[in-house]
């Protein structure tokens, strides 16, 4: 199978799990990589995160599928909009990150019957109106307004004196927070929410 996750240590620490449970598991861990895994070999299921540095993992759903590979989302991201997104693009299954062990495997076998699995969580997101204005941190908003204005994460990492890891881990919760996968929409986001212009 296919796990595409880009915390190493956590794709290790689940490849792990799975291998003890007699799976075979490649790891990639950007968009890109996954994309080029995908070319190279056939696989079974595809385990995809969908907020990555390069992009989204939503968009190796289509990819994934016609090269025989049944698709479970597997991420933080419970917003019923990427639920949706995920199963309009395909997708057999959508856990999320918190599940046992023996919940992702049996996700993914649910997945090679060709049935869909929905973790609670995910359930509950497409029957609960979303909320428009998901509630920020000040800290979180601190980092949206600065990538919004166009820092690098080394220079908001300097100016909320952090690591450049830590903005990383902010970013990567924001992203699923917020729904949105990259920069630009962020700063879209954000100004139409008139983060920036109401910003000290």
């Amino acid at each position: 199978m296919l796990l595409l996750e880009d915390d190493r240590g956590l794709a290790q620490s689940v490849a792990s799990v799975l291998a003890e449970r007699g799976h075979r598991v490649e790891s990639a861990h950007s968009l890109r990589d996954g994309a080029e895994a995908l070319k190279r070999a056939t696989y079974a299921v595809a385990i995809l995160d969908i907020h990555l540095p390069d992009g989204s993992g939503i968009d190796l759903v289509e990819p994934a599928r016609a090269a025989g590979a049944a698709v479970l989302m597997w991420t933080v991201d419970a917003q019923s909009a990427s639920v949706t997104h995920a199963l309009s693009a395909g997708a057999a299954g959508y856990a999320l990150k918190d599940a046992s062990p023996e919940e992702l495997e049996w996700a993914m076998r649910t997945a090679l019957r060709g049935a869909r699995f929905l973790s609670e969580r995910a359930c509950q997101a497409l029957v609960t109106p979303a909320d428009p204005s998901p509630r920020l941190t000040p800290r979180e908003r601190e980092l949206v307004v600065a990538l919004a204005r166009g820092l690098t994460y080394a220079e908001v990492a300097t100016s909320l004196s952090i690591g450049v890891g830590t903005v990383q881990r902010y970013v990567k919760h924001v992203y699923a927070k917020l729904n949105v996968n990259s920069k630009t929409e962020l700063a879209a986001l954000a100004a139409r929410s008139g983060w920036i212009d109401g910003a000290t």
